[in-house]
C-alpha cells in the first residue's frame, strides 16, 4: 500500500485501506475526533430509528448484522435504544468486517459498553460484505425463540460509500432478506454534509 500510494498514480479499491493495522487505527482516531463526532455522530437520530424497528418489527427477537460497522459506536448507540424499548430481549448482534483490525475493535467496545452479562449476544465474522450472500452464519436465521426472527441489516456511518458495485450488492441482499426483514443506509448528501437514512422493509 505505501508503495501504491507513494507512486506516480494507481487506483486502490476502499476496503483495502482497511486491510493494514496502522490505516485502520487511523480511521477510528478520525472517526472519535470530538469535531467528527459532534457534526455527525451526536446528531444521528438513532432512537427514532429504534422506535421505527421496533414498531415495523413488533417486538420479535432481532437479528442486527452490521455490515462494515468500523469503531462500532454508533451500532452499539442504536442496540442501546433498542434495548430499551424491547419488553422480551432476544438480539443477536453480528459484526461484519473485512478488517480485522476494526472488528476487534468494534467487538470490544461492544463487550465494554452492553457489559458482559448484557441480553445481546455478540458475535464478530471477518469477511467481504461486498460478497455477501457467502456468509450463511451471518445472514441465517439463527433464533432459539419460537417467535419469527427479524433481521435487521445495518450499514451505517457512510460505510454505503465503501461498495464497489452497488447494483450487485443490492441483488444479493435481496437474496439474503426474507419477508418482514429490514435494511437501515444512511447517505450523505454532498454539498451540505447532512446524513439521511432510509429503513427499508422487504
Amino acid at each position: 500500500l505505501e508503495a501504491l500510494l507513494s507512486g506516480p498514480g494507481c487506483h486502490i479499491e476502499q476496503t483495502n485501506a482497511y486491510l493494514e493495522h496502522r490505516s485502520a487505527m487511523a480511521y477510528v482516531a478520525s472517526s472519535q475526533n470530538p469535531t467528527y463526532v459532534a457534526q455527525f455522530r451526536e446528531a444521528y437520530p438513532s432512537k427514532s430509528i429504534a422506535n421505527k424497528i421496533i414498531a415495523e418489527s413488533g417486538q420479535r427477537p432481532l437479528k442486527v448484522i452490521a455490515l462494515g460497522p468500523g469503531d462500532g459506536h454508533l451500532e452499539v448507540r442504536l442496540l442501546q435504544h433498542l434495548l430499551g424499548k424491547m419488553r422480551e430481549t432476544e438480539i443477536k448482534f453480528v459484526l461484519f468486517d473485512i478488517s480485522q483490525p476494526l472488528l476487534t475493535t468494534a467487538y470490544q467496545y461492544t463487550l465494554d459498553t452492553l457489559g458482559a452479562r448484557s441480553a445481546v449476544e455478540t458475535v464478530m465474522v471477518q469477511g467481504n460484505f461486498h460478497n455477501l450472500a457467502q456468509y450463511p452464519q451471518v445472514t441465517g436465521n439463527t433464533s432459539k425463540s419460537i417467535n419469527k426472527q427479524t433481521r435487521v441489516y445495518l450499514m451505517m456511518g457512510n460505510t454505503i460509500a465503501n461498495l464497489d458495485n452497488e447494483v450487485r450488492f443490492f441483488q444479493q441482499l435481496w437474496q439474503c432478506a426474507a419477508p418482514d426483514d429490514l435494511c437501515l443506509l444512511d447517505f450523505q448528501r454532498c454539498i451540505e454534509e447532512i446524513f439521511f437514512y432510509f429503513l427499508y422493509q422487504y
